[in-house]
């Protein structure tokens, strides 16, 4: 039970590396996540068991809870958690190290929080033998590639991956592929092994733990769907947002709007930075400053071909000129509106990909449809191609050779520390200002 000198811990990613040295489960101290979406936070483990909280997009961005493990929490430690997915990724995290729900023998089951683990499956069959994803704690950068030696299942920023030795994706069978609702429903995990929402398998996380709810909420998660026994689609589609909801309507090739549009005050100059995964992109847009006084209540504008940009930095105003082309106008939250002389704001952020590869660096070129920094010129009609080669996947050296496929020895790569420093950094949300000053902003752009 909590005694009186109980503390409250608020979570916020605020650039860098946090050590929290004091929170001690056992006390009754709390994890305080407010309304933190999924999309901005996860939950992580190092090589050694810590505990660690970290954006989905960044791997230089996280908190460190020291001398505390996953395992060692209750539902007491926690704050009322205002984001439902949030809540049920949280729940996957803890209810595997807590060893909590069923486990079936011919089920390989998912996960993403074990920063460095490669886990390797001999004599998977995948006409009979399922794919669990109940322990997946993310919602962002899985990725499923066809290798020389079999499937790689892999997630970021942990780099934590599981391959199917000799097994092909298009070998899979829908209804061995165990999602709960949300996961397929509302984020669409099943896309890139090839399968519809409707084929794939419903399983209840009723099992599992999840933390408590804030007043007059609920935790969904507990419908159950047999699935359908449909082999996985040559190819993989992503589904896209759709942006009608926005209200704008711009005539198709009106570059009178597209010149007046607003610019960054002609001190400020705009760069963008980050990876490509499949469908998407994470990245940071850096903002500086070069002139010889500070910005107050820094506003800019950009154009670029990519849709769902989302940050929790301040607040985004997004108009579509033409079809497939989008003016994006950034101003800051309330703790962010400075930027001094000489200094710059990074501002992470994720958006959905238009013709760009499924790996590899995201690049300024890549990301706006005209030099930002630039005096406006008239945009090419015709959307980035790829220009850059797609980056094939690394086979899993770890090795356990095991019959029938069971999840044999994990093989951990470098501690933790720096399996996050050497992953690809992605996108999430992270403001920084200068060499001093840092902070996060709990909402949604």
């Amino acid at each position: 039970m909590a005694d009186s000198q109980a503390q409250v811990f608020d979570i916020n990613l605020t650039g860098g590396v946090v050590t929290i040295s004091d929170f001690n489960p056992s006390r009754g101290d709390q994890l305080n996540f407010g309304d933190i979406s999924v999309h901005g936070l996860i939950l992580g483990q190092q090589a050694d068991g810590t505990a660690i909280i970290t954006s989905p997009w960044s791997t230089s961005n996280y908190i460190v809870l020291e001398g505390v493990r996953w395992g060692d929490l209750t539902e007491a430690n926690f704050v009322p958690v205002g984001n439902e997915h949030l809540r049920q990724d949280i729940g996957a995290v803890l209810s595997w190290e807590q060893e909590l729900g069923s486990r079936d023998s011919d089920t390989v089951y998912l996960r993403s929080h074990e920063y460095g683990v490669q886990e390797r499956v001999e004599n998977f069959d995948p006409q009979t033998q399922k794919l669990n994803f109940l322990y997946l704690g993310t919602r962002e950068r899985l990725s499923v590639e066809d290798t020389s030696e079999g499937l790689l299942i892999s997630t970021e920023p942990s780099g934590q991956s599981l391959l199917l030795v000799g097994v092909q994706r298009t070998d899979l069978v829908a209804d061995n592929l165990e999602f709960h609702h949300d996961q397929v429903m509302e984020d669409n995990l099943e896309e890139p092994f090839g399968f519809p929402q409707d084929a794939v398998s419903l399983v209840s996380r009723q099992e599992l733990f999840t933390p408590p709810v804030p007043a007059g909420e609920s935790t969904d998660g507990l419908q159950v769907r047999s699935g359908e026994p449909v082999q996985a689609s040559p190819e993989v589609v992503i589904t896209e947002m759709d942006h009608s909801s926005h209200g704008h309507d711009h005539a198709m090739g009106d570059h009178d709007v597209m010149a007046g549009m607003a610019q960054p005050s002609e001190a400020l100059m705009l760069s963008v930075s980050g990876s490509l995964f499949w469908g998407g992109m994470g990245g940071t847009l850096t903002i500086a400053n070069g002139g010889d006084q500070a910005v107050e209540d820094w506003s800019v504008s950009f154009l670029t071909r990519h849709q769902d940009f989302q940050s929790w930095a301040g607040d985004v105003a997004v108009v579509e000129l033409e079809p497939g082309l989008y003016e994006l106008t950034l101003t800051p939250a309330s703790w962010n509106n400075s930027i001094a002389a000489g200094g710059s704001l990074s501002i992470d952020f994720n958006a959905s990909s238009v013709g760009l590869p499924n790996a590899g660096e995201l690049t300024s070129e890549l990301f706006f449809a005209v030099d930002p920094n630039a005096a406006m010129a008239v945009v090419d009609s015709e959307p980035a191609g790829d220009s850059q080669e797609v980056v094939e996947p690394e086979p899993i050296e770890a090795v356990v050779d095991q019959a029938p496929a069971e999840v044999v020895d994990e093989a951990t790569s470098e501690p933790a520390a720096d399996a996050l420093e050497s992953t690809d950094p992605g996108f999430g949300l992270q403001v920084s200002l200068g060499d001093s000053w840092s902070g996060t902003y709990s909402g949604t752009l």
